[in-house]
């Protein structure tokens, strides 16, 4: 009775296989066998083919393994304000290989990025650094326990996916209030529509960081919870996909750190983030707003956020455009800082192959009220296989 209700859902779901999924995948995602069984029925021969970068699937251990090549190739003109020397340079921004996957069947997976030009040194020139390195164990469906070095939840747009970023350079706001990659451990599930993480950091005191153990017992504690609704991805900016309904995603962190910076005990620091992302038909809009509060005996708050909007012409054109503020507390130097950016993006193959041309007008406005004002332009070619 059993083989004819395997063999009655196969007949059913047939016509929906395609590359991505096999009949087994199908039969798992519809509860009629388990992965166990599905493992068994793809037989011990092992596969190799492409699905959002090269993967090597291994039935009969319960083993996959995807790797991927990343490749952003910029040109950059800057045009600094008066009495700083312009600059016209060509570089290599990322070269990246990440190789994921999963063992037993999916109860564990495993990531890890390194990037051959993400590190700098004292002099200027870039060498290889690792970036993320976690292994994940799936305890049920609604939950998992991860364990290694991640980006941290502060910033929807700095979790986000750089591939496929919308523009080639973050918000000037996510740049400042994003906590970076560290190590730790963390816990979080799906539910449905909802999301959520919570995970302890190493922290920020000094000598500790990316790819840096703890020096202290001091850590840095994050919370994120998500929501989303319709067809959309967080990670992935742009409706690349020309969303048929409406779409969006609302997510919230809060970040606790206590850091030995050096100069007084201890530092006490609160992060708020609230995010909106929007799609519908080609075009997309999301906003981000983060506010920090640094207690060194007296509390120093800075706040900003930013506004980006992007629009399909058609499967392959898209223009973009984007506000950035931050606003500085008590700070010795900078009151306020804006950036005003506009983008035209070809897609040659949507994230996998693509090019962008950014424009930047950045300014810096001191407690005095002076300016410093600097234009810069941008084309960066970007592949991701």
């Amino acid at each position: 009775m059993r083989k004819l209700s395997v063999l009655a859902a196969a007949l059913l779901v047939a016509p929906a296989v395609s590359q991505a999924a096999t009949l087994e995948d199908l039969l798992v995602e519809k509860g009629v066998i388990t992965k166990a069984e599905a493992a068994a029925a793809g037989g011990a021969s092992g596969k190799v083919y492409y699905n959002g970068g090269t993967r090597f699937d291994f039935p009969d251990s319960g083993f996959t393994m995807k790797v991927n090549l990343t490749l952003q190739e910029r040109y950059t003109f800057t045009d600094n304000d008066d009495g700083i020397e312009n600059t016209s340079s060509f570089s290599t921004e990322k070269a990246r290989l990440t190789i994921s996957g999963t063992a037993l069947n999916e109860e564990f997976s495993y990531y890890v990025k390194t990037d051959f030009v993400g590190g700098e040194n004292e002099d200027g020139s870039k060498s290889h650094e690792l970036q993320d390195a976690h292994i994940t164990w799936h305890a049920c469906d609604a939950a998992w326990v991860r364990m290694g070095q991640w980006k941290t939840g502060i910033g929807r747009q700095f979790v986000n996916s750089d591939e496929t970023a919308q523009f080639a350079e973050k918000a000037i706001a996510t740049d400042e209030f994003a906590l970076g990659r560290q190590q730790g451990l963390g816990v979080g599930g799906d539910m449905d529509s909802l999301s959520w993480m919570a995970a302890v950091y190493n922290g920020h005191s000094i000598g500790e960081g990316q790819n840096a153990e703890g020096v202290d017992t001091n850590h840095t504690a994050v919370v994120n919870l998500r929501y989303s609704m319709g067809e959309i991805d967080p990670k992935v900016e742009g409706d690349i996909d020309n969303t048929g309904d409406h779409a969006f995603t609302v997510g919230a962190a809060y970040a606790y750190e206590e850091n030995d910076v050096g100069a007084v005990d201890e530092a006490e620091v609160d992060t708020i983030n609230v995010d909106v992302m929007y799609k519908y038909q080609g075009f997309s809009l999301a906003a981000e707003y983060y506010d920090r509060t640094v207690d060194i005996g007296t509390d120093v708050d800075t706040d900003g956020f930013y506004a980006q909007a992007g629009y399909f012409l058609n499967e392959d054109w898209e223009l973009a455009a984007r506000y950035s503020m931050i606003s500085y507390d008590d700070s010795e130097e900078l009151d306020e800082s804006e950036e005003w950016a506009g983008g035209v993006n070809y897609y040659w193959w949507k994230h996998q192959l693509k090019a962008q041309i950014n424009y930047y007008a950045l300014t810096d406005e001191d407690q005095s009220g002076n300016e410093v004002n600097t234009d810069k332009w941008m084309l960066q070619l970007s592949s991701w296989f």
